[in-house]
């Protein structure tokens, strides 16, 4: 199993487990104190998700980049459609990710689903994160929605209120998400559509996937670089990593009334070889790839 073809197999395997005779065990260990409706509801959503889901992939480097410009994620942020890449959606990372949540579980994947909810509020995405567990491997963590056109802060502040202790985690997840869709619709990273290797497809075919075995590989896009050769006819400097040049989110207004705000990522572009590793930012650097 390749890297890439990873993400598809995981995301077919966790639609067997969850819609067979397993799934209520792993709904069960994920949310111990749900009510026994509350749980089918969430079994059902997972299972819709995946069934309909794109598959994307993403470099453990690439998430790590994207997971610490997420705590500067400006507040007035507001979901809206144009930036959520598909439909339904399965982000894969090549390793879990960090969040900085004290005692929370390093996410695995996180999917994706838009309902109508007009009691609630309107047109809304749901979202499922999941995380490992050593008795169960992969397993759904929780889920909530997001209504589009709802600031980042207005929503953080009703789930910490609601949500008690777990509410930073489930604001955590939701601004890396929506850090995730920034870089994908600005076009500071691409999603390039990769076929899974033969035995892969196969494998996903025999578990019923229907759809093509397509994957959306999350890379760099290198659409600037500075130039690292010295221009003084001196020997060229051996550089040991690629690092990111500094740059920052800018709210960009949109909508009606031009009350809407959604984060824009100015300026920023990678330096050094491309065969070293990338050297993600510290601090308060939060600089995203090009």
């Amino acid at each position: 199993m390749t890297a890439y073809s990873e993400a598809l197999e995981q995301q077919v395997r966790m639609l067997r487990l969850m819609a067979g005779p397993s799934g209520d065990a792993y709904v069960d260990a994920a949310q111990p104190t749900a009510s026994p409706a509350d749980r089918r509801r969430f079994r059902e959503l997972a299972v819709t998700m995946l069934a309909r889901a794109e598959s994307y992939f993403w470099d453990q480097q690439l998430a790590g980049v994207v997971a610490e410009a997420s705590a500067s994620l400006p507040d007035g942020t507001t979901l809206v459609e144009s930036m959520v890449p598909s439909y339904a959606g399965w982000f894969w990372f090549a390793q879990p990710v960090e969040l900085g949540q004290p005692d929370f579980a390093k996410i695995r994947a996180i999917s994706w689903l838009p309902l109508d909810d007009q009691s609630r509020g309107g047109l809304a995405l749901q979202v499922v994160w999941w995380v490992h567990l050593p008795d169960f491997g992969t397993v759904p963590a929780a889920s909530g929605p997001w209504f589009l056109g709802d600031p980042l802060d207005g929503f953080e502040q009703r789930r910490l209120a609601s949500d008690g202790p777990t509410g930073p985690r489930y604001v955590a997840v939701m601004r890396f998400l929506a850090s995730a869709f920034a870089f994908v619709s600005q076009g500071i990273v691409t999603a390039r559509p990769v076929r899974a290797e033969r035995h892969a497809a196969k494998r996903v075919a025999r578990e019923g996937w229907s759809p093509e075995p397509l994957i959306r590989v999350i890379q760099l896009r290198r659409a600037e670089r500075a130039a690292h050769e010295p221009s003084d006819g001196s020997a060229p400097r051996e550089w040991s990593c690629q690092w990111v040049v500094r740059g920052h989110w800018r709210q960009q207004v949109w909508g009606e009334g031009r009350k809407g705000r959604r984060p824009i990522w100015i300026t920023p572009y990678v330096k050094g070889p491309d065969d070293k590793p990338l050297k993600t930012p510290r601090a308060t650097v939060f600089a995203v790839v090009r």
